[in-house]
């Protein structure tokens, strides 16, 4: 799009995910680059150890060496932390900017066709935020119309505190999805933390 116009939701999510990748890569680096150095300083402890208890050298570098790497692995998961988070709260500020326009219409008809279909219900009771209730309608009566729509959509005049997007639930509360800005980037960012969590880990 040009005019300053926006990104779709897909664009947005899709660039705090690359955000989130460009950032891990960088902080994996500084890890190892850690680890290594570690490891070099061990390196020459090891020959003052060595000279002095020859013979528990050996068992004096696995156990430096280590940790060293659980020090490092450790440091690194808290900087992903931080700089998840810091890159989650970017994205928000910049989604709650975004004009309430055709544009911000489309994404919300993308993100509640998406959560009625996870919830999978004859008939959703829909809540977003407050500055989008009206929108939602409008966008509710519009999907209501189309003919593949089998569910009935209630919207609520309950609201949620959120930047934007809906959360569906059905008639009886037993089943619902959160599809708002904050749980979708919190499932990416999750989702991230938990594959780089492994990758660490068995590096």
């Amino acid at each position: 799009m040009s005019g300053g116009k926006p990104k779709v939701i897909g664009e947005v999510l899709e660039r705090e995910r690359g955000d989130l990748l460009s950032m891990l890569q960088k902080a994996l680096k500084d890890s190892y680059d850690a680890v290594d150095r570690i490891k070099r300083e061990t390196s020459i402890k090891l020959e003052e150890i060595e000279r002095e208890y020859s013979t528990k050298a050996e068992s004096a570098y696995a156990t430096i060496t280590s940790s060293a790497e659980l020090e490092a692995k450790s440091e690194y998961l808290k900087l992903f932390e931080l700089e998840s988070e810091r890159i989650m709260h970017d994205a928000l500020t910049r989604i709650a900017e975004m004009p309430r326009d055709s544009h911000y219409e489309k994404i919300l008809e993308e993100i509640l066709g998406e959560a009625i279909g996870v919830v999978n219900a004859d008939a959703v009771i829909v809540r977003s935020a407050e500055d989008d209730v009206e929108l939602v309608k409008k966008v509710a009566r519009r999907m209501s119309r189309r003919k593949d729509m089998r569910t009935k959509i209630k919207v609520s005049g309950d609201v949620v505190e959120s930047v934007g997007g809906v959360i569906v639930s059905n008639e009886e509360g037993t089943v619902s999805y959160n599809n708002t800005f904050e749980a979708r980037l919190s499932r990416i960012a999750d989702g991230l933390k938990r594959a780089m969590f492994d990758r660490i880990m068995e590096a």
